[in-house]
């Protein structure tokens, strides 16, 4: 059977009664976790919704690339929001050089970039230039 502690609250003047504090405790911590989550991935969500309207282009962060986005910030004890900036701060000039290209330019960032998100980018721009000289040639 569980332990019974009581504790006094002064402001409201009441007792609350709680049957089995561990238990009650790690579940409130659960929560606290659980919220902690859902506030980085809207950070994540959100840079990259400010980095779409910086550099002209849709960009965006498929869930779980930002749900790993969120581990390894946390595993290098950055906040979000400088995690990203560093994971991203060379991609403005090449998402520039797709978007010269093409002005309705939707760049989705998945979790298997996360790797090497450079290289990533590299291929992309490659690919995209390889299928505009492609279809150049064959005109």
């Amino acid at each position: 059977m569980g332990m019974l502690v009581c504790a006094s609250i002064p402001a409201g003047g009441r007792i609350v009664l709680v049957r089995n504090p561990a238990a009650t405790l790690e579940k409130l911590l659960a929560e606290a976790r659980a919220e902690t989550d859902q506030n980085q991935m809207n950070q994540v969500l959100q840079f990259a919704e400010a980095f779409s309207q910086k550099n002209g282009v849709e960009f965006s962060i498929e869930p779980e690339a930002a749900s790993e986005i969120v581990a390894r910030s946390r595993a290098t004890q950055q906040d979000v929001s400088s995690f990203c900036s560093d994971l991203f701060k060379d991609y403005p000039y090449g998402l520039k050089l797709l978007r010269d290209r093409d002005r309705n330019l939707q760049f989705r960032f998945p979790a298997d970039a996360l790797g090497d998100p450079d290289k990533f980018l590299s291929d992309r721009v490659v690919e995209f230039y390889r299928t505009e000289r492609s279809e150049k040639n064959s005109t």
